[in-house]
């Protein structure tokens, strides 16, 4: 078995794709040391207790530092120290087989890493970083050309949708993996409809949050419950201690959210589809609704919008909040249709997405 060393610029526990990689890798009977960014200061308690049933095979260290995304001024000197915080660990962990880099964060101090000390590496791209980030057109060509580089450089890049090949066009990856971002749902929960709507995941702009929780008020008999971090956690929690239907639970992590959407009847994957990263999205959501048999709103021409309206599994609706209302109460009142949505998701989870076939496409890397 390998010694892997993984690294995600997260604090792990609330990131649903590095605990499902890391748990597959600790399963296959691999050791990993993970480096990761804690942006809380509980990272290495939650993520213990996660994989308590693994220790003495895996290992944690964080770098601390609050930091938003993005290599704007404000934050370019703190991503460039963790970028040498990287480097440096890797320098003095021990005896290991192979690199997982997650995202362009880390991916130039672990490819200089592994180039000088020959050893392979994997590109995990959650997301293209000049299409994702705050990046200023000024270094949007440099930039780019660096992930460009980290691609080209490693042993296989995995990307999380099939249209993201788009994205990197301009590189020449020796191999390429889709890997979609599918939880692990062995059967679907009890169905158990306490809420109405259940947001978990980043609380950032272009994903409709302010317009929702801003409208909310005049929905308030609608049941909502949210949790997660980011620019609208605050009105969030704001939301939460006014209004007795709507709750707010902070970050949570992973097992902890497909705990809460299971007890909801509709979920959303919702982003503004005039970015190009929300063309070409692979959202969280969108996969845990199909495993846990939720009904799911997402946006026109964001790519899923072409699933959901094949197998009608949900509600396609304009990046708008008065349609994302309209279409949360007539799937909370229609319960027929609302549960055979929900079958149709699951059935199309096991046949294309659940996360034993994709289990079966990143094993083989680390032979």
């Amino acid at each position: 078995m390998s010694n892997i060393v993984f690294v995600r610029p997260t604090s792990i526990y609330n990131d649903s794709r590095a605990t499902k990689e890391i748990a597959m890798l600790l399963e296959a009977g691999h050791f990993v040391t993970v480096l990761g960014w804690d942006r809380n200061g509980d990272a290495v308690f939650e993520c213990e207790k996660i994989f308590q049933s693994h220790a003495g095979r895996v290992s944690f260290k964080f770098y601390m530092f609050l930091c938003s995304n993005g290599i704007g001024v404000k934050n370019f000197m703190k991503l460039f120290q963790f970028n040498i915080w990287v480097y440096r660990n890797l320098q003095i962990i021990d005896n290991f087989d192979k690199v997982h880099l997650c995202d362009f964060h880390c991916g130039i101090p672990g490819m200089m890493f592994c180039k000088k000390r020959n050893i392979g590496y994997i590109y995990d791209i959650y997301d293209y970083f000049v299409d994702s980030s705050h990046v200023p057109k000024s270094l949007r060509t440099m930039v780019e050309k660096a992930e460009i580089a980290v691609i080209n450089q490693s042993e296989a890049t995995i990307i999380c949708t099939e249209e993201r090949k788009e994205q990197i066009s301009k590189a020449h990856p020796k191999k390429l993996l889709v890997v979609y971002n599918s939880p692990d749902v062995s059967s679907v929960p009890e169905n158990n409809e306490e809420y109405d709507y259940t947001y978990c995941g980043g609380m950032y702009d272009s994903r409709l949050l302010k317009e929702i929780f801003e409208r909310y008020p005049f929905f308030s008999e609608l049941k909502f419950i949210t949790a997660g971090q980011g620019k609208y956690d605050k009105l969030a929690q704001d939301m939460s201690g006014r209004f007795e239907n709507f709750s707010f639970l902070g970050s949570v992590p992973y097992s902890k959210v497909l705990e809460v959407e299971g007890k909801s009847k509709v979920m959303s994957a919702i982003y503004d589809p005039t970015f190009r990263n929300s063309r070409l999205c692979a959202p969280n959501k969108f996969y845990e609704a199909l495993a846990l048999a939720k009904p799911v709103i997402v946006c026109r021409g964001t790519g899923i919008d072409k699933i959901v309206r094949k197998n009608n599994i949900g509600i396609v609706i304009d990046y708008n909040v008065d349609e994302f209302f309209k279409a949360v109460k007539y799937l909370c009142e229609n319960d027929a249709i609302r549960i055979e949505m929900g079958q149709r998701a699951r059935r199309l989870y096991e046949r294309e997405y659940k996360w034993s076939l994709m289990k079966e496409r990143l094993l083989p890397l680390y032979q």
